[in-house]
């Protein structure tokens, strides 16, 4: 069965290294980031498909520490906004 990104956010370094690969046999590849991988690799294949898996992983760990950042900065900003509604409260009880 094939998994989406959304559903490795919280997988291991094994699950990561399988998703990029599989990405790359079925083609479903980063253009720009097999061009990175190939020109670090002076253009041989071999070690271009090896590179980019290893800066694909590095991706995907990236973006799901963000989404987790962005999901705790949302959570905080729903805090603080409840404890606004709750200071206007007070504040519109006392004029």
């Amino acid at each position: 069965m094939k998994r989406t990104f959304r559903e490795l956010e919280d997988s291991n370094d094994e699950d990561l290294y399988h998703f990029s690969v599989e990405e790359l046999r079925a083609g479903h590849f980063s253009k720009s980031l097999w061009s990175k991988a190939l020109t670090k690799s002076s253009f041989d294949e071999d070690k271009a498909r090896r590179l980019y898996v290893e800066l694909r992983v590095e991706q995907l760990r990236a973006s799901s520490d963000l989404d987790r950042e962005l999901a705790d900065v949302k959570k905080e900003t729903e805090i603080v906004d409840q404890d606004i509604k709750s200071l206007e409260r007070k504040l519109s009880e006392l004029w």
